[in-house]
């Protein structure tokens, strides 16, 4: 099991290290985070190993706890950007 947490004051940038640079169209693979790195290298792991025979069952969940409250924020409607 992995787990990645990110703390600090409002504004420190915990969303850009964590996800990347959201702008729209950007597609320079050295400004992506830490996640969607962790997620490729996973993958590029996973498929390297399955033609060896391994199999694997993955599941993956991504929260944010702000004012003691909990989203999901792979639920539709809850995301940073659907504010």
């Amino acid at each position: 099991k992995v787990c990645l947490f990110s703390y600090g004051q409002t504004g420190s940038g915990k969303t850009h290290t964590m996800l990347g640079d959201q702008s729209q169209g950007s597609s320079d693979q050295s400004q992506r985070g830490i996640i969607p790195r962790a997620i490729a290298k996973v993958v590029e792991a996973s498929k390297a190993n399955a033609k060896k025979g391994w199999t694997y069952d993955m599941s993956a969940s991504y929260v944010e706890i702000y004012n003691e409250q909990v989203r999901d924020l792979l639920r539709a409607g809850s995301g940073h950007s659907d504010k």
